[in-house]
């Protein structure tokens, strides 16, 4: 089990944090719904942990008797946060969940779960006790009787979150002695709420020869602490992703998500902002990516020569643009396609052809060169009328 301490960096790097998430697009990642003291939907979130049917749970020696320290604990599910498959996370002293791969001093910045974070310190009372159950569906944390740091009169909280294996987080308050507004964040902040960010290997503006990580948070849901009182609790439910989409056509056809495009050199569709930033500006697909359901999607094979061919009886759906041209051998083409061709084309019945395909305006056009003699041709279609399977 890997423990460290807040206060000094595990990872060489230079950090920077950046806000991308504007007031219109704080539920684009997750719902969420309050429920107060006398709404039933609250007692029943709450898991008692001290009950023997719900599996066994585990008291962190370590994080019950320390202040401002972290410990790393596996999952026995792969936990769905902002579409990313997640198996391990952070524990925290400081009422929050980290759920970042690189664990650094900056925990409380972006990447977590909060039901309350702020400056607890479980080592002031033997009573105070950080605990946290999985039952291989459910993964639960509480924070059992802490208190603030050198506020400890104040009276003591207890509260939890619940990691459920379909992405569902719920938080839930039993005992808030003080409210959240009322709560110091000179020494620690204070947050309730979700956060993820992406890092990505950028050019320092003072050395442009220089590299540096940066972590960019590009998402963030925050709520109304004023309802976080004694026997309350918060539901968010995910909501659907580019990510969960594993082809060209669902990428960008879906009416579940919206901003999703299709990077065919890496076959993920994605906004780009996410936690594989980087391989998305490595990969270039910033400049590849089909994002409309007006473009056309490739389904494709590149040989050794550089050249593109059809691999199986589908109809050609799209065109990266690394490949440069897409060969299309008509013996190959299944007879919806092959009808599709005859149309545009001069000539029917052609052995192969190469397409060298850009997008401008939703204007499709198509440079045709014959391999049995040069001739070329210039064919504009209208993208609403094509009819690709």
């Amino acid at each position: 089990m890997f423990v460290f301490f807040f206060f000094f960096f595990l990872v060489d790097i230079f950090y920077i944090f950046f806000l991308f998430v504007s007031q219109e697009d704080s539920q684009r990642y997750y719902s969420w719904r309050s429920f107060g003291p006398g709404d039933k939907h609250t007692q029943d979130l709450w898991v008692d942990l001290d009950s023997v049917h719900q599996g066994p749970v585990r008291v962190h020696a370590i994080l019950s008797n320390t202040h401002r320290q972290a410990s790393r604990v596996a999952l026995t599910f792969d936990f769905l946060f902002y579409g990313h498959q997640v198996r391990q996370i952070t524990i925290a002293t400081g009422g929050f969940i980290f759920t970042g791969e690189i664990t650094h001093r900056m925990l409380t910045a972006t990447q977590y779960i909060a039901p309350l974070m702020a400056n607890f310190d479980p080592s002031f009372s033997k009573n105070s006790t950080v605990r946290y159950l999985d039952n291989g569906d459910i993964f639960v944390v509480q924070w059992d009787k802490v208190r603030l740091k050198d506020r400890e009169t104040e009276g003591a909280f207890t509260f939890q979150t619940v990691l459920c294996h379909n992405g569902t987080i719920f938080f839930s308050y039993k005992d808030v002695p003080l409210p959240v507004e009322k709560i110091n964040s000179t020494e620690h902040p204070v947050k309730v709420g979700l956060s993820d960010a992406f890092m990505a290997l950028l050019s320092s503006p003072q050395s442009p020869d220089a590299k540096r990580q940066t972590i960019y948070e590009y998402h963030r849901v925050e709520i109304d602490t004023t309802k976080i009182v004694n026997s309350s609790a918060f539901e968010f439910t995910p909501l659907p992703t580019c990510l969960q989409h594993n082809s060209c056509e669902q990428c960008i056809q879906s009416n579940l998500t919206s901003g999703c495009g299709w990077c065919n050199t890496l076959q993920r569709c994605s906004t780009g902002i996410d936690r594989y930033r980087q391989e998305w500006l490595d990969y270039s697909c910033t400049e590849e990516v089909w994002t409309t359901s007006h473009q056309i999607c490739i389904k494709m094979v590149l040989n050794q020569n550089g050249t593109a061919a059809v691999a199986s009886a589908k109809c050609i759906c799209s065109l990266s643009r690394l490949s440069g041209a897409l060969t299309i051998d008509f013996d190959k083409l299944s007879d919806k396609c092959s009808k599709f061709f005859e149309r545009i084309l001069p000539t029917t019945h052609l052995p192969k052809l190469t397409l060298h395909m850009n997008l401008i305006n939703y204007i499709l056009w198509l440079q045709i060169r014959f391999c049995t003699h040069l001739y070329s041709q210039q064919i504009t279609q209208e993208i609403q009328t094509l009819d690709f399977i």
